[in-house]
């Protein structure tokens, strides 16, 4: 649990180097540390306000008491102004959009939004170094049922969740579930044919492995 949280934070590279014990639940811990956090910087925001007012009307209280109201008003919007342009304040302004961002993220279009400085932090200690790799190509197959199709591969798809949807051969298919395979191909996809009324938010089409076509599944010679 302790482990997918932390995941929830970083980046899609580190998550496939290093894979949550469960997607679903690094997905819900991004959600609450996400609500939490906007809650967290917004609460601390608000009592630094507070305490910046406070200590402005202190200062200048004397001045803007006997003012007339439209200069006070204009004073409180000074001071407000002044107050967000403070850098401890855009650090706290920072952080709440933040964490409205990997709550909206992870709600609304089921994806993990990383935390900016955790990326930051990955980058400059150049975490992602190119390195070769062996091409693995996909294996499908088509499900009993005869709608549904599994695709196996040796690296993750980029974006394969509720909100995409797969064309291939012609056909159109929506992502119903990621599970763990064996290796070397351990990201499994099963798709279902995508319903017609479907929301077209994010597509894209599916190249078929080399010498495959839908209904048919190429046997592996010893």
């Amino acid at each position: 649990m302790l482990k997918d949280a932390c995941l929830s934070f970083c980046p899609a590279a580190v998550r496939r180097d290093h894979r949550p014990e469960s997607t679903e639940r690094a997905l819900g811990a991004a959600k609450i540390t996400g609500f939490l956090q906007t809650l967290f910087f917004a609460a601390l925001l608000v009592f630094q306000y507070i305490a910046f007012i406070r200590q402005r009307t202190h200062q200048f209280g004397s001045v803007l008491g006997n003012a007339a109201p439209a200069v006070q008003a204009g004073g409180l919007i000074i001071f407000t102004f002044d107050f967000l342009i403070h850098p401890i304040s855009l650090l706290l302004l920072y952080l709440m959009v933040e964490g409205a961002l990997r709550f909206l993220g992870g709600v609304v279009f089921g994806e993990i939004v990383p935390s900016f400085s955790v990326f930051l932090a990955f980058k400059l200690r150049g975490y992602r170094r190119a390195k070769p790799q062996v091409v693995i190509e996909d294996t499908f197959e088509n499900l009993p049922d005869g709608e549904r199709v599994k695709i196996a591969s040796a690296h993750p798809k980029s974006g394969w969740n509720a909100t995409i949807t797969i064309e291939i051969d012609g056909r159109w298919y929506e992502v119903e579930k990621e599970e763990i395979g064996m290796q070397p191909r351990t990201y499994i996809y099963l798709l279902r044919p995508a319903p017609m009324g479907k929301i077209l938010r994010k597509y894209e089409r599916y190249m078929l492995p080399a010498a495959e076509s839908i209904g048919t599944i190429p046997e592996v010679q010893s």
